[in-house]
């Protein structure tokens, strides 16, 4: 489960880099406090804050397995995605 968590981490970081905050910033027309921003850094946040947990072996109670990691890593990336296909639609139907 180790590399399952640290290769979806990975893919995410890459994502992000590549597709994600550059366009979403564009989106929000500059703004980092437009809403679609600050839900998208404080998923970011906290996926930083579940990786640190991870390789310092830290477990909540909630997340006591590396398999309930992986999951909750899957879960904030799919929240990250949702909310830029959401800002995206919103924004084509802006320009529409």
């Amino acid at each position: 489960m180790k590399m399952a968590f640290w290769g979806l981490f990975t893919i995410g970081i890459v994502a992000c880099t590549t597709f994600g905050i550059g366009k979403s910033l564009e989106r929000a027309g500059g703004s980092w406090t437009a809403p679609a921003m600050l839900a998208g850094i404080v998923l970011g946040v906290a996926i930083l804050g579940l990786a640190v947990a991870f390789a310092t072996g830290f477990r909540p109670q909630l997340l006591s397995t590396d398999t309930s990691m992986v999951v909750a890593l899957a879960v904030l990336m799919g929240g990250k995605v949702g909310v830029s296909l959401v800002q995206a639609a919103f924004a084509a139907v802006g320009r529409a």
